[in-house]
């Protein structure tokens, strides 16, 4: 099969193309759109006879609109904790960096879920999975599919956007009339590793990181969207640093927030996970001071030991430090109390742990910590049961 003309391409009216062929696309490049579409804006209406002047981007920005009354630093205002902070930045490029199965999917996806309830339009670029796994991951969280067919946007890519000579391909059009149609609040892509190989790119190599993300990431942020890389580590975590598996670049080039993710317990049917979220970079500095040290929120995913109905929620820290230095796991403190508080009659240790979400260890800890002043034990035979005295709060 000869390839289509490329006299004939452009953004607006790409031919259709199948992933049979846009191999024979990569090796045309010299008619395909060029990668740098930026259009010099008017810098000088034309006035008094003058024609209007237009300048490249390196012509000095007009600095007037940082000086207006109504601006402010960028805040995070996406995928928000229970107490309702939120953790991404709008237009900013963020990662979540982790192990296999440390819960970076779940928490991408329970933030196109808040963005969803908040009516926002979802992007989502699957380059590892199917719709049907993802989807049926966002109803188990709670998405509901009138809000799925009309806000989430789903896809699946099977051929790359560019070139490594550094020119668009017939795909690209897709992209932008997409980008064009819908006014995107979160964009996610999913999978950085698989999207990199198939565009060619080395994984390794910061300037071709460069190249991928001003292509793809950082173009999803300037239409405006909070973009999430999910992207892999290496397995030495002695040596594995800040970033994600690869380049270097991955970590300079977020402007965002950078989270990373650490499996406390570990999640599957009928169990209760909790991973934990900290902050590894965050350039707009608004973050950090919502953190316990660098973590920044608690992910639990709860599977119903009989029915495996999903339940989840984005916390607070479990375990800020008290003023005497020692670890407080306060939420599960909260939990405890009123756990009790719910059961007068007093509530064994075994009871308290079958009930209540977190690690034993962190439940022991709160259990120590409450019968300070908030938890009395009663003998009843040969057992203790656990008696609120007072209730305790976060």
């Amino acid at each position: 099969m000869s390839p289509p003309d490329p006299t004939d391409w452009d953004d607006d009216n790409a031919p259709p193309h199948t992933d049979d062929d846009y191999q024979q696309w990569l090796a045309i490049d010299e008619g395909l759109p060029a990668l740098a579409t930026y259009k010099a804006p008017k810098t000088r209406p034309a006035t008094n006879g003058h024609d209007a002047t237009t300048h490249s981007s390196w012509w000095p920005k007009d600095l007037a609109e940082l000086f207006s009354g109504d601006h402010h630093p960028p805040r995070p205002e996406l995928c928000a904790r229970d107490d309702g902070q939120a953790l991404l930045y709008p237009g900013k490029c963020h990662a979540f960096n982790g192990e296999s199965e440390s819960g970076k999917s779940w928490a991408a996806l329970i933030a196109c879920v808040l963005t969803m309830r908040a009516k926002g339009h979802v992007l989502y670029l699957d380059f590892e999975d199917t719709a049907e796994t993802v989807v049926t991951r966002l109803l188990a969280l709670g998405a509901k599919p009138a809000q799925v067919l009309e806000l989430f946007h789903y896809v699946e890519p099977h051929e790359p956007i560019l070139t490594r000579g550094g020119k668009f391909t017939p795909a690209n059009a897709d992209l932008a009339d997409t980008l064009d149609r819908w006014p995107i609040s979160l964009a996610i892509i999913d999978g950085v590793t698989e999207a990199m190989t198939m565009h060619g790119l080395s994984l390794i190599d910061n300037a071709e990181y460069a190249t991928f993300h001003g292509a793809l990431p950082k173009r999803l942020a300037l239409s405006g969207a909070a973009v999430v890389q999910i992207d892999h580590v290496t397995k030495d975590r002695e040596n594995r640093g800040r970033w994600a598996i690869g380049a270097q670049h991955k970590l300079a080039a977020m402007d965002g927030a950078v989270f990373s993710f650490q499996v406390a317990q570990p999640f599957g049917l009928g169990r209760h996970g909790i991973t934990k979220m900290s902050i590894e970079k965050d350039r707009p500095g608004q973050l950090r001071q919502h953190a316990a040290g660098k973590r920044i929120a608690d992910l639990h995913l709860d599977s119903d030991k009989d029915t495996h109905a999903l339940s989840w929620s984005l916390t607070t820290p479990d375990t800020p430090e008290g003023d005497d230095g020692t670890m407080r796991p306060s939420v599960i403190m909260e939990r405890v109390s009123r756990f009790l508080e719910e059961n007068p009659q007093g509530m064994s240790k075994r009871s308290i742990r079958a009930a209540v979400a977190g690690s034993n260890d962190l439940i022991d800890l709160a259990i120590d910590l409450l019968m300070e002043e908030h938890v009395a034990i009663e003998k009843d035979g040969q057992t203790h049961r656990h008696v609120s005295r007072k209730p305790f709060r976060a």
